[in-house]
């Protein structure tokens, strides 16, 4: 599992189960994952239906997710760097440098756009919250 997620998720998860899970987030589809783990397929689709289950693949699915995201983070300013130096080099075609520009100027528009959503649902998110509903309910 990875190193960052809640133990209470795989407290409850047996050794099988784990090693289900692990396996299937190294990429094997679940037949493969099955034979890792120990149990047949039928037995590793049943558990993946397990609410204890569910919730333990789902954070790890998510920290292995956030893992790989920091270590793309690591990368943008050598990433940025190098758009800024293709930019400043006199020698380069016109075309490359006017794409390295255009990434950036679009990388930095996407930024803002992103940011600005962030914000805007985690206000919304917030009303939510703490406002209760004024929409009226469909009758059961």
């Amino acid at each position: 599992m990875p190193e960052n997620t809640s133990y209470s998720a795989f407290s409850a998860l047996s050794p099988k189960q784990s090693k289900l899970i692990a396996a299937l987030l190294a990429g094997h589809p679940i037949i493969a994952a099955a034979k890792i783990a120990g149990c047949n397929e039928k037995t590793a689709h049943l558990w993946l239906k397990l609410p204890h289950v569910q919730q333990a693949y789902k954070e790890a699915q998510r920290a292995v997710f956030d893992e790989a995201i920091n270590l793309l983070i690591t990368d943008i300013g050598e990433a940025r760097a190098t758009l800024q130096a293709i930019m400043k080099e006199t020698e380069a075609p016109a075309a490359t440098i006017t794409r390295a520009a255009q990434i950036l100027l679009e990388q930095a528009i996407a930024l803002r756009e992103t940011s600005e959503l962030k914000a805007r649902v985690t206000l919304l998110e917030a009303r939510n919250i703490y406002e209760p509903s004024t929409r009226a309910q469909a009758p059961h």
